[in-house]
């Protein structure tokens, strides 16, 4: 049987500009030097009352900017159309605004369909804390309102968004890349010989925000520190960014005194972070460690 094979160029660009991918086709973050892959669509059928759609993907895990959701090949917008709640999609619409009375509590909202949400100028009221659903009838707790006109905002879900019509699920999927040059898994290892110092631990902070760093101390009495270092960076908070660092760790060295007391900082500049220590043990120790760098946000 003849095999055909196919030549692909793959897209490329900035990652706010990452397309929807076609199934198969591969896109390339230049900017985040992250790789997409695109999938095969997902549908499902209306029935004419569905308003909960569940998909095989957690759409809470990954940015709104990589899937698409469209309804007979209209595109639906998150929040406007549709909320997410981990693999189900529920369609909803916004009722007509409604103006409070002062102390009035019952309010006819028009509709027995289920309610997403009510706020009340903007903040959150919660069921049954703040609010009960009686047929059509929201009553609010006592005391209702105190000023008149503040904005009643009631969502609930919408079984004639979908009808009886085509939801389709378009989505890409991110394909780790591991590059050992910035210490993903990199055993490293450096000689201590001070009390203070910078260590060759680094990494850009505008591209991983997150450093998962295990690490042991040696001294040359043979005392033995092992710990992990968990390391979050803001490389857009300031001029230089903002950084945490939790250091957990056990070691068989003396209590009393002050062997592998070493305590880890860290700096930042342009983004970069750097990883220091200071110690008040004047013995030299070999720092060896071994890194795991991540990035959590999209």
């Amino acid at each position: 049987m003849a095999i055909e094979t196919k030549i692909q160029k793959q897209r490329s660009g900035n990652l706010a500009q990452l397309p929807i991918l076609l199934a198969g086709e591969l896109g390339y973050a230049l900017d985040a030097k992250r790789l997409f892959i695109g999938n095969t669509a997902e549908l499902q059928d209306g029935n004419g009352t569905k308003t909960d759609f569940t998909f095989g993907v957690d759409l809470d895990n990954i940015s709104a900017s990589t899937y698409k959701i469209t309804v007979d090949t209209v595109v639906k917008l998150d929040a406007t159309d549709y909320t997410v709640d981990n693999f189900t999609v529920a369609f909803i619409r916004s009722l007509s605004p409604i103006s409070s009375v002062t102390s009035q509590q019952v309010y006819d909202i028009g509709t027995t369909d289920t309610i997403v949400s009510i706020d009340v100028d903007g903040t959150l009221y919660v069921s049954p804390t703040d609010w009960t659903l009686t047929g059509t009838n929201v009553t609010f707790t006592s005391p209702a309102f105190t000023t008149d006109n503040s904005t009643i905002t009631v969502v609930v879900k919408d079984p004639l968004a979908v009808g009886t019509g085509n939801v389709s699920l378009e989505y890409n999927s991110e394909i780790p890349l591991f590059e050992p040059d910035v210490g993903v898994d990199v055993p490293g290892f450096v000689a201590i010989t001070s009390t203070t110092g910078a260590l060759p631990v680094a990494f850009d902070g505008t591209r991983y925000d997150n450093a998962d760093i295990r690490y042991s101390l040696r001294n040359v009495a043979g005392h033995i520190r092992k710990g992990s270092l968990s390391i979050a960076v803001n490389a857009a908070d300031g001029p230089n960014g903002t950084h945490t660092i939790s250091d957990n760790y056990t070691n068989n060295a003396t209590t009393s005194g002050s062997l592998l007391d070493h305590v880890f900082t860290g700096t930042m500049s342009s983004g970069l972070f750097t990883l220091h220590y200071a110690t008040t043990d004047t013995a030299n120790a070999d720092f060896a460690w071994l890194t795991d760098n991540f990035k959590a946000t999209l």
